[in-house]
């Protein structure tokens, strides 16, 4: 059987070929053709094999590449020590945030307790690369106060590479330290293990 004889799609051994597009002009592709087969089809039938790799390739890389929200999941604390009272009481107060999917999103789950200090906070956790956004929703089962409204934005996590550590900043919104000096710190929660 000659080679312009075959019906289009048909191989030399007679067999249907898997990929059909051509990925150049037929003008350009006489260039490419090897001897007893038709314009190109051997180099289109190469491109599109190479083709699909790379695109293979690409999609795996993108799902292997965690998402900014799996970076964020876990528990983090903050402890504020402010020394004793008159009367010899310690004034400590602990702060804890648990973040966690939830639906198709992250909630942040912020408990602080110690002295004088009773607070469960549910909140949105709004992640981005290097940023985590902790904006209040609603109020949990034990709470001494109540300061503030759903859309408050509480406070703000970010990651700092510095050297070979990533450094965790926190940046105060409406939710503050309960001990003056804790105002000013700029690193005060950590990430447990």
């Amino acid at each position: 059987m000659a080679s312009d004889a075959r019906p289009p799609g048909v191989g030399r051994a007679g067999k249907k070929a898997t990929c059909l597009v051509p990925l150049f002009p037929p003008r350009l592709m006489h260039r490419f053709r090897a001897p007893g087969t038709r314009a190109g089809h051997g180099l289109s039938y190469l491109l599109c094999a190479l083709l699909g790799a790379a695109l293979s390739a690409g999609a795996a890389a993108q799902k292997s590449k965690p998402e900014p929200a799996a970076d964020w999941v876990g528990r983090y604390s903050f402890s504020e020590d402010g020394g004793r009272t008159v009367g010899g009481s310690a004034i400590l107060i602990t702060h804890e945030l648990t973040v966690k999917r939830q639906g198709g999103g992250l909630e942040g789950h912020l408990v602080s307790n110690g002295y004088q200090t009773s607070a469960d906070l549910i909140c949105d956790a709004r992640p981005d690369a290097t940023r985590l956004r902790l904006v209040f929703r609603k109020y949990g089962e034990s709470n001494l106060s109540r300061p503030y409204q759903s859309g408050d934005l509480l406070l703000t996590l970010t990651r700092r590479k510095r050297g070979r550590r990533t450094e965790l900043r926190t940046t105060w919104g409406k939710f503050e330290p309960a001990i003056e000096s804790g105002k000013k710190l700029r690193v005060a929660f950590r990430r447990e293990p």
